[in-house]
């Protein structure tokens, strides 16, 4: 579990390439913990293939929206803001990269609401770096998977590189 927001956080993908998590993603994360009984927020991860060393930055996310569907234990992406923010990113040559959402709990784990959606991911969304990242925001941290569109395979990350 990654509990440091203020930094940047690299993980190690199954091919052996770096993943570099930016620091104001870590602030992002650390603003929508969910408090007391304020609902799941979450949103899309965002970044780029690095061109020579094919390394991964995911470098922005989403915010939840006015039009996504929040409860205390759901959060369900409804507003096309996020798809155009991924549409602005292309421009830069980023993109869509996976999802996150935050738990009620302080170590968080998914759902199976969580690997359903997750599974149906790996089968419709295309990313540059051939994973789909995602990330479950807890109260005292955050945890990642990466799944693979070729295996269906979902692992959570333990390879987290200081």
């Amino acid at each position: 579990m990654i509990n440091k927001f203020e930094k940047l956080v690299k993980i190690r993908m199954p091919n052996g390439k770096i993943v570099d998590i930016l620091d104001d993603v870590g602030m992002i994360l650390k603003e929508h913990i969910q408090k007391d009984i304020s609902a799941e927020a979450g949103g899309v991860l965002i970044g780029y293939t690095h061109k020579t060393k094919e390394n991964v930055v995911i470098e922005e996310i989403t915010k939840p929206q006015e039009d996504d569907e929040r409860t205390f234990l759901g959060f369900f992406r409804k507003s096309n803001n996020h798809l155009k923010t991924v549409k602005q990113a292309k421009l830069r040559k980023s993109g869509y990269l996976g999802n996150w959402h935050s738990h009620p709990s302080d170590y968080p784990e998914p759902s199976s609401t969580d690997f359903y959606s997750w599974k149906d991911s790996l089968k419709t969304e295309k990313t540059s770096c051939g994973y789909i990242f995602f990330i479950i925001l807890g109260k005292q941290g955050y945890r990642i998977w990466i799944g693979d569109p070729n295996t269906g395979e979902i692992k959570e990350t333990s390879e987290y590189i200081e």
